[in-house]
């Protein structure tokens, strides 16, 4: 993990490796879509809004396009923890977050903080993050608590040999002590924001690049997923 924005949550949870995009963009860009109130129940919807209309920080990801089928992107968005684990088989250095008996993922750095977070809205093109937790964005800093929310738009598509591909972008809301944001921004020497951005592309190539790599890979994705409820039929391979 990336030891100097624990604070910015989600983005700092995903220790997606870096490189090159995962597929040749197939699908032109498009903006995000809006935040999806209708199918939220009453509790978060008002959570929600509660950050994503005041927020302290905002960020937005890339717009871009790979290879994958939606139904293993879709699976992957449901069950964090079982990306977590295959990064980690890759050889990623990651923490697989816990899930407790009602759906939320527990993520924990020793020392750092923690995140507890939870899918409250999976429509056909969008899906949100409620996010919420407290972290230590840098030494001798003093504990910030957060409330997030992280929204995720995705476009099913094929490219033009008509195999299956995905356009999404990823939005991000968080909500804190803004002094407490402004007293780290100065010691970390970087505009928070433009971290965000950056994470927000990271928490994006965590998911797009998974998809991806299971997709080209059918056999060891068979083998990697043999004992859950993962979509492993639609796999192509190469």
């Amino acid at each position: 993990m990336h030891r100097r924005v624990f604070a910015l949550v989600i983005l700092g949870m995903c220790l997606a490796p870096r490189g090159g995009s995962a597929a040749e963009a197939v699908i032109p860009p498009s903006e995000p879509a809006g935040i999806p109130y209708s199918i939220m129940a009453p509790i978060h919807r008002d959570r929600v809004k509660a950050v994503v209309e005041q927020p302290t920080v905002t960020a937005q990801g890339p717009a871009e396009a790979f290879l994958a089928p939606p139904e293993v992107y879709r699976w992957l968005l449901a069950h964090p923890q079982e990306a977590f684990r295959i990064w980690q088989t890759l050889g990623a250095k990651c923490t697989i977050p816990d899930v407790d008996d009602k759906g939320r993922f527990h993520y924990e750095e020793t020392g750092r903080g923690t995140v507890v977070w939870e899918a409250v809205a999976k429509g056909k093109n969008a899906w949100v993050w409620l996010c919420e937790g407290k972290g230590r964005p840098a030494p001798l800093l003093p504990i910030i608590e957060f409330d997030a929310v992280v929204l995720v738009h995705y476009v099913p598509g094929k490219d033009g040999d008509g195999n299956p591909a995905i356009r999404h972008q990823y939005r991000f809301f968080l909500k804190t002590d803004s002094k407490a944001i402004n007293v780290a921004a100065k010691i970390l020497g970087a505009s928070v924001p433009k971290m965000a951005d950056n994470y927000v592309g990271q928490l994006q190539y965590f998911f797009a690049a998974l998809s991806w790599w299971l997709d080209q890979h059918p056999e060891q994705a068979q083998e990697l997923l043999k004992d859950t409820d993962a979509p492993v039929a639609v796999l192509r391979g190469k």
